[in-house]
This record gives structure tokens, sequence and C-alpha cells, in this order.
């Protein structure tokens, strides 16, 4: 996509254009977005997200994958294996 080519690899950015039923458009990019490494959520975002994911069905609660985030011992594969045992 044109942000990748733009952005990536040193930010993530994410973008939206909109349009509306009067033809109008707008448009947003954040280039480093809350999740990011230069924009990292905080524990409390991480079990809010959780909590909400979990709520649309069968995935890890918000504080079972703060718990696996936040323990730097687990690293990516323990995040996935969370992510993935439900």
């Amino acid at each position: 996509s044109a942000l990748e080519e733009k952005y990536y690899p040193r930010h993530f950015a994410t973008g939206v254009r909109m349009r509306f039923t009067d033809g109008s458009t707008r448009s947003a990019t954040v280039v480093d977005s809350v999740g990011t490494a230069q924009h990292p959520m905080t524990r409390e975002q991480i079990i809010t997200k959780g909590a909400g994911l979990a709520s649309q069905g069968d995935f890890p609660t918000g504080d079972d994958l703060a718990a696996v985030i936040w323990d730097d011992a687990n690293g990516g594969i323990e995040l996935a294996k969370a992510l993935a045992s439900r």
C-alpha cells in the first residue's frame, strides 16, 4: 500500500478515507497508532482491548493477554499460544 511504501519499516501507519452521502470525503492518517513500538499500549489499555475482544467471541480475557504481553520471558510465541488456546 502507499502507506507501507512511505512509512514502513520505521513506522506502522494506518489510514482511513470516508465518503459521505453528499459525495464529500474525509481522510486521516496516523503514523504511529496506539499499540505500535513508538506508541505502546499501557497495561490498562491492553486489558480493556482484550476484554472487548473477549466479549465478541472465544478470545482470552484482557487480563490473560496483559499477563502474557507484560512477561518479557514469554515472548511472542506465548502470546500466540494464548490467542490460539481459546
